[in-house]
């Protein structure tokens, strides 16, 4: 299993600084989810987290904050070497801390084929886990998942502000819980 961490990805710390206040201010709208692994699994203890939708199906018309955050998605997608592919979907995450560490449940963003970019925004903690199992969209075929499945640990990426790492898509990863840290906040760019 490859991933490609790649550290320092903007070099305008003032218009890093810029996208972290706008996404800690209290204009910025964040949403409720109550799981970010798109399985019902309100017995798992942990899983909801807040979201902001910057792209969905390739239109960047879907938030009046995209303009934003432009720059920031087109200099990840150049430097995870993704610049021939389409921009399909561009998230915002945002987990909040937790006495304990706690990991979602392993998932895949979608499940065509595509390549997924998770950038570090703001300061804080919360690593992002990789694991040996791909999604088999053949073998998954009209059933849902199981997330209590088994799945073992192939990479950990640790979050750090400025950072991203890119990776082949079908790849099931988790985010985890920021301990040190109010806010833990990603951007992930699916590219198709």
């Amino acid at each position: 299993m490859t991933v490609k961490i790649t550290h320092s990805v903007l070099e305008d710390k003032e218009y890093l600084n810029s996208l972290v206040d706008l996404t800690e201010s209290n204009d910025f709208p964040w949403y409720y989810i109550h799981t970010s692994a798109h399985y019902d699994d309100y017995d798992n203890g942990w899983q909801f987290s807040f979201y902001h939708m910057l792209v969905e199906n390739g239109e960047f018309n879907r938030s009046t904050f995209t303009p934003d955050f432009e720059k920031l998605i087109y200099t990840c997608v150049d430097k995870a070497g993704f610049s021939n592919m389409k921009i399909n979907r561009v998230r915002l995450g945002l987990f909040t801390r937790t006495e304990s560490k706690k990991v979602q449940t392993p998932h895949v963003d979608w499940d065509k084929p595509h390549k997924t970019i998770v950038y570090y925004l703001n300061q804080s903690d919360g690593d992002t886990y990789f694991y040996e199992e791909k999604y088999d969209r053949a073998f998954h075929q009209g059933e849902d998942t199981n997330p209590y499945h088994k799945y073992y640990v192939s990479d950990v990426s640790t979050f750090k502000q400025n950072s991203m790492v890119s990776f082949e898509g079908h790849t099931y990863h988790s985010s985890s819980s920021p301990l040190n840290h109010n806010i833990r906040i990603a951007m992930n760019i699916n590219v198709i």
